[in-house]
């Protein structure tokens, strides 16, 4: 501040005049301006934008003072958006055209929502909000599934799979049913019904003009024929059946027999193995009056050991 005139004794009465310097005006000016402009843009709401030759970097310069924070991260936001997609759509690339109006949409739609008050910038508000947004989980109940209902849907699934299976097998069994057995259903094992007359005729020469009852011989071989069936049928089960426990037998041994072979080797052979390498390999010819134990004599205490415990290779 500069005054201008003279200054005079307090007891005189002459004032002096004062007036603010060019700098301090200037500066006053953009204060009022800014002020008004902030104004008028909070008037307006939060479509205003700002001139393309204002940095992002400045655009918190000209957020309204008065206004509430929330409100001035809004249009913060909003300008930010804006002027995102004012550059985007001057660098649009050809080659991926559809890609970059599918994402402009979208921003397009978040802008909205920042400009119409859909998407909330304040982080402030507690949960006793009334207005709270439906997409958060406050206030509200989670359910969580059942332990047993879960069990029951991978039983569900794994039980429709087996029915499927046995669907298809069922459809397999009958296509061979009517293939290989339905053909024989046509034919009957009654006597009245046999017409073989070379068969017959070979039965007549044979008897050498002997009175033949056909009934009889038919029925003989009928009977023949029946009983050879269930004889095969019944020999074929019995054999299945007892090979089947054979193999099953043999099985379960040799697998018995490695676990015991495994067993020995990890539990017994190595351990002693490992021992007696250890031990001959620091062993001191002064401990036992200057003699030095060879491989022979190594191979030789490991017999004595496996015949002592009974374990030796018969």
């Amino acid at each position: 501040m500069t005054f201008t005139g003279s200054m005079s004794s307090p007891l005189a009465r002459h004032t002096a005049a004062c007036e603010d310097t060019p700098t301090a005006q200037t500066r006053q000016l953009k204060r009022t301006w800014y002020s008004d402009r902030g104004k008028r843009i909070q008037n307006i709401g939060y479509e205003s934008r700002l001139n393309a030759a204002v940095a992002p970097s400045d655009y918190i310069k000209w957020l309204p003072q008065d206004a509430a924070a929330p409100d001035k991260m809004r249009q913060l936001l909003i300008w930010c958006f804006q002027g995102q997609l004012d550059r985007e759509s001057t660098e649009e690339d050809p080659q991926k055209k559809e890609i970059a109006g599918v994402a402009k949409l979208i921003e397009t739609e978040i802008l909205s929502g920042l400009v119409n008050g859909k998407v909330s910038v304040d982080w402030t508000r507690t949960t006793n909000d009334e207005d709270l947004d439906d997409t958060l989980l406050t206030n509200k109940r989670i359910v969580k599934a059942n332990t047993v209902n879960r069990r029951n849907a991978r039983d569900i699934e794994l039980f429709t799979e087996k029915l499927a299976r046995l669907r298809d097998e069922e459809a397999s069994w009958s296509r061979a049913y009517k293939v290989a057995v339905r053909p024989l259903e046509t034919l009957t094992t009654d006597g009245n019904s046999v017409t073989d007359s070379a068969f017959l005729a070979y039965l007549q020469k044979r008897a050498d003009g002997a009175d033949l009852r056909h009934d009889v011989v038919e029925r003989g071989i009928e009977k023949a024929s029946n009983s050879a069936l269930a004889c095969a049928h019944k020999s074929i089960k019995e054999d299945l059946d007892a090979n089947t426990d054979k193999i099953f037998h043999l099985l379960h041994r040799l697998k018995q027999g490695v676990v015991l072979a495994t067993k020995l080797e990890q539990e017994k052979f190595s351990n002693k193995m490992s021992h007696l390498v250890r031990s001959f390999a620091s062993y001191k010819a002064s401990t036992r009056g200057g003699r030095e134990y060879t491989a022979r004599d190594l191979l030789r205490g490991i017999s004595r050991i496996d015949v002592a415990t009974g374990k030796a290779v018969k």
